[in-house]
């Protein structure tokens, strides 16, 4: 008693489970004050309950496993890393399950969710530091930007983690200087098949809902953001591209607007 006592007034998330059938599965036996405010539940609906009902997304992670494993040999598995989704929750936790004396099971865990965007954040942003000094080295390398621009879209598409990116270079040629026409364009091979037929060969900003971007481009500004934050006309133009987020930059040559690099994220907001 005194033992549970204790873990109560711990900010890790504490939980034991009781598994009758002998690692098959496991049930509520005690969790504590953090370990409801972190997991979103109630501990006097859950004691008792069976831990898949209670919280049926971790079917779908390896802390079953590691339940198991640990009931099976008795040593602990610590700092285990795990996303946890369901309808109502998504989070990363980080979990360290031991065994006791008694059989039971103790599982010790944290909410990571903000350190973890940090880290994937920081390693994104490597990832592009490394895709610019590439596409650097590139450029200097050869006499023709042509020749080694396909390779640099490539990589800054992949190193952002975007669905596509591509460059769009204004003709000189056409009456309507708002007219682009795409250079070239990398898709994510994951998804290439269902963007396929999305794509633009030209586009013609002022027949578009997008007119006013051409303005901004014009004006050196970058335009971004999720579908839902355009006007109600964009954003309907947009998602028929099947595009949810965008990233527009300028180009310019001699203080001319030559074209521009852009990248989109088809897959999620």
């Amino acid at each position: 008693m005194r033992f549970r006592q204790t873990l109560q007034h711990l900010k890790e998330g504490v939980v034991i489970y009781e598994t009758p059938d002998h690692g098959e599965s496991f049930f509520f036996s005690y969790i504590n004050q953090s370990g409801e405010q972190i997991a979103k539940i109630n501990a006097a609906e859950v004691m008792g309950q069976n831990l898949t009902d209670a919280l049926p997304g971790i079917k779908n992670t390896p802390l079953l496993q590691t339940l198991r494993q640990v009931y099976e040999t008795g040593e602990p598995v610590l700092e285990k890393l795990f996303l946890y989704e369901d309808d109502i929750r998504s989070m990363w936790v980080e979990n360290s399950v031991y065994k006791l004396p008694t059989g039971e099971i103790v599982a010790v865990y944290t909410d990571i969710t903000q350190r973890k965007m940090i880290q994937d954040a920081l390693s994104r942003r490597d990832a592009i530091l490394e895709a610019i000094t590439y596409s650097s080295q590139m450029f200097l390398k050869t006499l023709n930007w042509e020749d080694s621009i396909a390779s640099v879209i490539a990589k800054l598409g992949e190193a952002a983690e975007v669905s596509r990116a591509y460059l769009f270079k204004f003709s000189s040629q056409n009456m309507n200087a708002s007219v682009a026409s795409k250079v070239l364009e990398w898709i994510d091979p994951t998804i290439q098949e269902n963007l396929a037929n999305f794509g633009l060969n030209q586009i013609n900003f002022t027949e578009l809902p997008i007119r006013n971007w051409y303005t901004s481009l014009i004006k050196d500004e970058i335009i971004f953001g999720r579908s839902q934050e355009f006007s109600h006309a964009e954003c309907k133009w947009l998602l028929s591209k099947s595009i949810h987020s965008i990233v527009l930059a300028p180009i310019f040559s001699s203080e001319s607007l030559w074209g521009f690099i852009g990248f989109d994220e088809c897959k999620v907001e």
